[in-house]
């Protein structure tokens, strides 16, 4: 049986505003941990905000591997009829990489623009695989 996954990279140079979407800002915020850096947007409403948490770890004499991520967190407040929250659902979705010295930023980009095409090529079909809980 075949079982493959047909994967096109994206290629950023090739991507226009019009392909992204409206941009959204995020001003910074304090982090409750130093090795962070977070930003929020509250564009949804100021109960529904939006995180984009930034952290890196760096090579070290007792780690060969560079980590890095980048999350989104999401709070979703749920109304009731008269506008008071009754529940606030959350999620989060994260970038996360894990590279030695010797991985160049070539090598790694490229690997990131697969990633990225597998996720989004076709409607968002990987996106969407990942939610359903599809292989």
């Amino acid at each position: 049986m075949t079982d493959d996954i047909n994967v096109t990279p994206i290629v950023p140079a090739n991507i226009t505003g019009d392909d992204i979407g409206s941009a959204v800002a995020f001003a910074r915020i304090q982090a409750a941990n130093p090795k962070e850096s977070v930003r929020q947007n509250t564009s949804i409403s100021s109960v529904s905000p939006t995180r984009l948490r930034i952290a890196h770890q760096p090579i070290t004499v007792k780690s060969p591997v560079k980590r890095s991520l980048t999350a989104l967190d999401q709070s979703l407040a749920r109304l009731d009829a008269q506008s008071n929250v009754i529940s606030i659902d959350s999620f989060s979705v994260k970038l996360q990489s894990e590279n030695g010295a010797t991985v160049t930023e070539a090598e790694y980009l490229a690997a990131w623009n697969k990633l990225i095409g597998y996720a989004v090529a076709g409607d968002n079909a990987g996106l969407k695989a990942m939610y359903r809980g599809e292989v």
